[in-house]
């Protein structure tokens, strides 16, 4: 830079020549006036400038405030694409765990169906379990049956012929078949 700068024009802020007139008018001299006048412009004119400096002109007020549009767009465009991107994501997310639980719920209904197959098949198997136990008990039971009956037709063949030996030993003959444990034949269930 030039060390040397001009001097800045001078520009008064009020009007100088009435100023000097009313101090004169006060009684001070043309010189004590114009001394007063030159340093109450010279103290309004540093003020003004400390002022101005902490000023911006309208133009760079323009500036600024143009280069805060175009950051807020830039900003709102940025925010917008990030925006995009986490929706897209999201829905990846969401598809995935959709899928997932899509797959989930198809190996359940196979785990289901194959459990409900093993309980009909152990049902089956059972019930065809309780069938031949019956049957063994069944036939058991007619072997008893056929027992009694044959043991019941000796004895009535017996009394019988008993009725014919000896006509008073029909009342001994009754007792006897009345007292006749039927546990004999009639084994106990377990």
């Amino acid at each position: 830079m030039d060390p040397y700068t001009p001097p800045a024009p001078v520009t008064t802020h009020f009007d100088t020549h009435q100023f000097i007139q009313r101090l004169e008018s006060e009684g001070l001299s043309r010189s004590q006036a114009e001394g007063i006048m030159t340093a109450v412009a010279e103290i309004i004119d540093e003020s003004v400038r400390n002022m101005s400096r902490n000023m911006v002109t309208k133009t760079d007020q323009e500036k600024y405030s143009y280069t805060q549009k175009v950051d807020f767009a830039q900003l709102k465009s940025e925010i917008q694409l990030l925006e995009k991107n986490d929706v897209a994501l999201m829905k990846a997310d969401n598809d995935r765990l959709v899928t997932d639980v899509e797959r989930l719920k198809a190996r359940l209904r196979e785990e289901i169906s194959r459990t409900q197959a093993g309980v009909r098949l152990d049902l089956n198997l059972e019930k065809g379990r309780i069938r031949d136990e019956s049957s063994v008990q069944e036939l058991k039971i007619r072997e008893v049956d056929t027992r009694i009956e044959s043991e019941i037709s000796g004895l009535r063949t017996a009394i019988e012929q008993s009725k014919v030996s000896s006509p008073d030993c029909c009342c001994r003959d009754r007792l006897v078949v009345r007292s006749i444990p039927t546990h004999r034949f009639f084994p106990p269930f377990r």
